[in-house]
């Protein structure tokens, strides 16, 4: 199982999560980086965090990131798909 360096420990302790760091981090976008994903501006995203519209998010410093995952279902749970056209009109 790959391991989670801990300050002040050896490599060879583990964490809970048994996760390695470098994998977590992979599996993170920034603020910014979401915006890109979904062609919407970083200010969109913040207010789309505000009024809880967003992905779930984890606070990183003084910004957020996204998990891919999460982004991805985020993503699934909102895709629109297209109706087929109905042959008879309405006139």
């Amino acid at each position: 199982m790959p391991l989670i360096p801990i300050p002040h420990q050896t490599e060879t302790s583990t964490t809970a999560l048994g996760v390695g760091a470098q994998n977590v981090a992979q599996q993170l976008m920034t603020k910014d980086e979401f915006s890109a994903v979904v062609n919407r501006s970083p200010r969109t995203i913040d207010r789309w965090v505000r009024n809880r519209t967003a992905p779930p998010h984890v606070p990183l410093g003084s910004g957020i990131a996204f998990r891919v995952e999460a982004v991805t279902e985020w993503l699934k749970r909102n895709e629109v798909r297209a109706e087929a056209k109905s042959r008879n009109r309405r006139g």
